[in-house]
């Protein structure tokens, strides 16, 4: 997580939540569920209320339920199992001049790749940072990076999956 996150409630909580601490709740979550990547909602980029939106118009999916699998999220709160980590880190830096950006896709490409469905976000709390100091952010190559990191995907993938469609 960010230096500077903060972790909230928000229109998704059920009041019997908000008797405990966010990061109270936050840890019985991921306890209880144990996902992959466990991420939260975010006000800016894919949060929930977007996240519902899309199930809806690509899906058809009209309930809102407290946990939604999850492709894109953003990189400022993850809570990772102790089992998917050693398929996922180290992190691969080396477009980390250029944009975080880019750091954050591989991550959420191999999840998809290696865990599909396992990223599961937990609506009831949203997690910001109100610092939000600058960083490499381009745009630039970002289709190049995500080629790269596929193919890296790929060829780490055990044998019986490495011609799968799926890459």
């Amino acid at each position: 997580m960010d230096e500077d996150v903060v972790l909230r409630f928000n229109e998704f909580t059920p009041p019997a939540m908000k008797k405990l601490q966010p990061f109270r709740v936050l840890e019985e979550w991921l306890l209880d569920y144990e996902p992959a990547v466990g991420v939260l909602d975010h006000k800016i980029h894919h949060g929930a209320s977007w996240t519902f939106e899309r199930r809806q118009k690509l899906c058809g999916i009209t309930e809102r339920s407290m946990v939604v699998p999850v492709v894109w999220y953003d990189g400022l709160f993850n809570a990772y199992h102790r089992q998917a980590v050693k398929h996922l880190f180290p992190y691969r830096v080396q477009h980390e001049k250029k944009s975080w950006w880019a750091l954050h896709r591989y991550i959420f490409t191999a999840v998809e790749l290696e865990f599909r469905g396992q990223a599961l976000m937990f609506v009831a709390i949203t997690a910001g940072n109100p610092t939000h100091r600058a960083y490499p952010k381009s745009g630039d190559n970002v289709n190049t990076y995500w080629r790269e990191y596929i193919e890296t995907i790929q060829q780490e993938a055990p044998l019986i999956y490495k011609n799968r469609s799926l890459f």
